[in-house]
């Protein structure tokens, strides 16, 4: 495993936008969920875009969307979240 020198900055902004997800999650309604829907999915999409320069095509999990058969790679997932 090759050593990576890591940037706290963007581990404690991934951090506090997981943290944000979570608290959504068990502080809000269903119906208020479904309605911040793509907020979440932005933040979670922040969270993957702090985080990219940490992660390889072979550590990203493939099929993410099974159903789809969507063979995922760390371009696929992230680059179209970057203009987030």
């Amino acid at each position: 495993m090759k050593k990576i020198e890591v940037n706290k900055e963007l581990i404690v902004k991934a951090w506090d936008e997981a943290e944000e997800i979570v608290t959504s999650i068990l502080e809000l309604t269903d119906e208020e969920l479904v309605k911040c829907k793509q907020t979440i999915i932005s933040r979670a999409a922040r969270i993957m875009n702090h985080l990219n320069s940490y992660v390889d095509d072979e550590d990203v999990v493939h099929n993410v969307q099974p159903q789809e058969e969507i063979k995922a790679t760390k371009a696929t997932l992230v680059s179209p979240l970057s203009k987030l």
